[in-house]
C-alpha cells in the first residue's frame, strides 16, 4: 500500500490544461457577454460604463494534479526542480495561526491548531489516532479529504465527491478509517525487504 501512496504521479500537462480551461463560457448571467439582462436577478447591479465584467472561467483538474500540488508543499514549496513557493511561505502555511486562542485549537478538535488553509496536528495523543505533530491537511464538506505529514514524508488524499445530507443512504464517514489504514500500513525501511 505504501508504494501506491508513495508512487510519483505523472507530469502535469499545463498547456493542455490551460487549452480546457480557456474554452468559452455560455452563460445566460446578465453581466457575461452574450448574457440576457432582462434575466437579472432582484437587486443585481450593472456594471459601471467603461467597466468590463469579470469573465467566468471554468476549473478543471486532476486528482493527479492535486498529489502534485501536495508534493510541492511536502517538498518545502518547490516541485520538478523548480521554485514555486518559498519554503519560509510553506512554513508558515503550515504553522498554527491561532495561537492567540486559550486553548490555541480550532472548533473542531482539542488536538488541532489552524494554519493557512488548512488544520494543524498539535498532539497526537489527544487527537486519538495515528499521525505526526505538525501533519497539515483539510476535511472538505464533499467528503475530499487530505493530509501531508512531513515527517513521515507523506501525502494521502481522498476524493469521494458525496456531500453528506443525513439521509440513511449516505455512505458513512471513512475519513478517519482510511487515515487509520494510510497509517498502519507504513512500515520501517528496515522492515520493508522482508517477506
Amino acid at each position: 500500500m505504501s508504494s501506491i501512496i508513495r508512487q510519483r504521479p505523472p507530469s502535469l500537462d499545463l498547456a493542455a490544461l490551460l487549452r480546457i480551461t480557456s474554452r468559452p463560457v455560455t452563460s445566460s448571467h446578465p453581466h457575461s457577454p452574450g448574457g440576457d439582462s432582462r434575466k437579472a436577478p432582484v437587486g443585481a447591479q450593472r456594471p459601471r460604463p467603461g467597466v468590463k465584467p469579470a469573465r467566468e472561467v471554468p476549473f478543471a483538474s486532476l486528482a493527479a494534479d492535486y498529489v502534485r500540488f501536495c508534493q510541492m508543499l511536502l517538498n518545502g514549496g518547490s516541485l520538478d526542480h523548480a521554485s514555486i513557493l518559498g519554503r519560509k511561505t510553506v512554513e508558515l502555511m503550515m504553522m498554527n495561526h491561532l495561537t492567540h486562542l486559550d486553548p490555541p485549537v480550532n472548533e473542531f478538535s482539542n488536538a488541532e491548531g489552524f494554519g493557512l488553509g488548512g488544520y494543524v496536528v498539535l498532539d497526537v495523543a489527544r487527537r486519538g489516532r495515528p499521525g505526526s505533530v505538525g501533519q497539515f491537511g483539510w476535511s472538505g464538506a464533499g467528503s475530499t479529504y487530505f493530509t501531508i505529514d512531513p515527517r513521515e514524508k507523506l501525502i494521502a488524499i481522498l476524493l469521494m465527491q458525496h456531500l453528506p445530507q443525513g439521509l440513511a443512504k449516505d455512505p458513512p464517514k471513512i475519513s478517519v478509517k482510511f487515515y487509520n489504514f494510510v497509517y498502519q500500513s507504513l512500515v520501517n525501511e528496515m522492515d520493508a525487504g522482508r517477506p
